[in-house]
């Protein structure tokens, strides 16, 4: 349930980031931020008004600035207990995510802590004994903690499903009604996802009162399957050639390119600037999957997006 509290007079739209505390203004100035994203101006102002809400909006979009910096807002930095869970489908998500809200709140009183599976659990353990307030889960660790009594979730003010329709499929939905168990009544609580199908929507509901829906699915923010998908079957040793006839033909504004190797990537970057002598601005990520995920920031500055 949200807890409504008496209601202060609050801009519809999140207008520029001077309205937060110096220490994340300065935060977000560090990491490039100029202005809010649409979906930071949207979502803002709802979830400081303490109300429960459905936002749909594209990965890069900014949503994790969006949930991130109200949500560094609510926290009593006193309160050494979880009072922000955010639960991400996988372990990279969720390290992204832990990783953009530790920069966004790096000169705040407050701690966070990524939780998953297939690591030791001495580190997490660790975190929630110095009283980490912003959690970011995977919901099989997650439960393991719970179940155990190493975390407890009684102080808990704000819930982030991210990546909501992954999280309310069948596969996780035992996980999330397993999950309800432990959660406070009072709490605001968000969905945010790409797609937003009824059937997540319907399910939603079991957490979420009254919420209020925010959609970014205009202006050329377009979900997953509204998008063309196309393939090309080649021979191994034709797969640049084929990549840079496709690039001088299509001549994008952007593209994303993946390679399994460091040095593919090297490769195929080189051959795009001296052997075709092609006019890209470019910007490599490598490394492993954590890796290139704290590196969005720079994906998306390259994509012609701020980094959020």
């Amino acid at each position: 349930m949200t807890d409504t509290g008496a209601e202060t007079a609050l801009p519809e739209e999140l207008t520029s980031f001077e309205t937060f505390a110096p220490e994340i203004q300065r935060a977000v100035t560090e990491m490039g931020w100029l202005s809010p994203m649409p979906v930071q101006r949207r979502v803002t102002p709802v979830m400081r008004r303490r109300r429960d809400l459905i936002a749909q909006a594209m990965t890069g979009s900014g949503k994790t600035g969006a949930f991130g910096l109200p949500s560094l807002e609510i926290i009593d930095p006193t309160l050494r207990a979880p009072q922000v869970l955010v639960l991400a489908p996988t372990r990279e998500l969720a390290l992204q995510i832990e990783n953009e809200i530790k920069q966004m709140g790096k000169y705040l009183q407050v701690e966070t802590v990524a939780v998953y599976g297939g690591t030791a659990y001495g580190p997490q353990l660790e975190a929630f004994g110095r009283g980490a307030q912003i959690v970011v889960a995977t919901p099989g660790r997650l439960l393991d903690h719970l179940g155990s009594g190493n975390l407890k979730l009684d102080k808990l003010r704000v819930l982030v499903f991210d990546e909501a329709d992954e999280l309310l499929s069948l596969g996780f939905w035992p996980d999330m009604r397993e999950l309800q168990k432990y959660l406070p009544k009072q709490r605001v609580t968000g969905l945010f996802s790409a797609t937003m199908p009824q059937r997540v929507v319907s399910l939603a509901r079991v957490f979420l009162s009254e919420p209020e829906f925010v959609s970014l699915t205009e202006g050329g923010v377009r979900a997953p399957e509204e998008i063309e998908h196309w393939h090309f079957i080649v021979a191994a040793n034709e797969k640049e050639k084929a990549l840079l006839r496709l690039l001088r033909y299509e001549d994008p504004d952007s593209a994303l390119v993946f390679c399994n190797t460091r040095d593919d990537v090297r490769f195929v970057s080189d051959l795009c600037d001296v052997v075709y002598v092609l006019d890209f601005g470019r910007c490599i990520a490598s490394g492993t999957p954590e890796e290139v995920m704290a590196n969005e920031a720079v994906i998306e500055a390259y994509i012609g997006k701020e980094a959020a």
